[in-house]
């Protein structure tokens, strides 16, 4: 019983944790996580590249950042679902995740979905 009540203590502790922490930037990571979430909410198919000898990688843009995908489908598949839900419950602020950023929404472009940036 002792146990189980440091394991709910731990859970607690690191779920406040995790709260508290959320509105900072994050690592280099974050920016490339947002460009293949939003690349993968719009065309998860075409987000490596459109074949070819030798393949032609896409290069994924989001808001002045450009690169490509080097991770395994299934992660952009999962990226992807993530990109669209938050896209769904959140349609006319900028399009970026909630894990970074500023908590505070903007307006972001009808026609685009542009905006400026982070």
């Amino acid at each position: 019983m002792r146990g189980r009540r440091w394991l709910i203590a731990g859970l607690l502790a690191g779920a406040l944790l995790r709260g508290v922490l959320l509105p900072l930037p994050g690592t280099g990571d974050v920016l490339i996580w947002k460009v293949w979430s939003f690349a993968a909410a719009h065309d998860v198919t075409g987000v490596y590249g459109v074949g070819g000898v030798p393949p032609e990688r896409r290069v994924l843009r989001w808001q002045g950042a450009e690169m490509t995908v080097d991770y395994p489908p299934v992660a952009l598949y999962q990226l992807g679902v993530v990109g669209r839900i938050y896209h769904a419950a959140r349609p006319k602020t900028t399009w970026h995740p909630p894990c970074c950023c500023s908590p505070r929404p903007r307006r972001s472009s009808p026609r685009t979905g542009a905006s400026s940036g982070c």
